[in-house]
């Protein structure tokens, strides 16, 4: 296999176990032993990616709906063949008369929160060729081989 991944900041839980571990959270992320609220951590998404191989180069395509520019996200290879995504996914920003207007949440489904992607290859990466695209809500990142000799 020519890449390894690896997804930091998740937990993959079954509707049921999500449940009770609310209350768990609760228990674990208390401000202080004094506080009678606790405080939770901010939630964690976890972007979807497709990976392809080429006979030259990586293919990355992720899923960023409702992201529009690429400020909210950084791309970064922490070594010679680690790739690193990371950044924050937030809900736009709306005016206190157009809340007003829309109501109060009952239900909040959609992700929003802090991610961390981390992607490892095995064959050798030109750095310096990585190229990124962000549209439709699709980031692309393609990722040269480095030519064997």
């Amino acid at each position: 296999m020519p890449f390894f991944l690896e997804t930091f900041n998740t937990l993959d839980l079954t509707p049921h176990a999500q449940t009770a571990q609310v209350p768990l959270e609760r228990l674990l992320t208390r401000s202080s032993p004094s506080s009678p609220l606790p405080t939770l951590t901010p939630p964690t998404v976890t972007p979807k990616f497709d990976v392809r191989e080429l006979p030259s180069a990586y293919i990355l395509e992720g899923e960023f709906p409702g992201i529009d520019d690429t400020s909210s996200l950084c791309i970064e290879f922490t070594d010679q063949s680690t790739l690193l995504i990371h950044g924050r996914l937030e809900r736009a920003a709306t005016g206190a008369e157009a809340e007003a207007e829309r109501g109060s949440y009952l239900i909040m489904e959609r992700s929003v929160g802090v991610f961390q992607r981390r992607f490892w290859f095995e064959v050798g990466v030109e750095v310096g060729g990585v190229d990124a695209s962000l549209g439709n809500g699709i980031l692309r990142i393609y990722v040269p081989k480095r030519e064997r000799v």
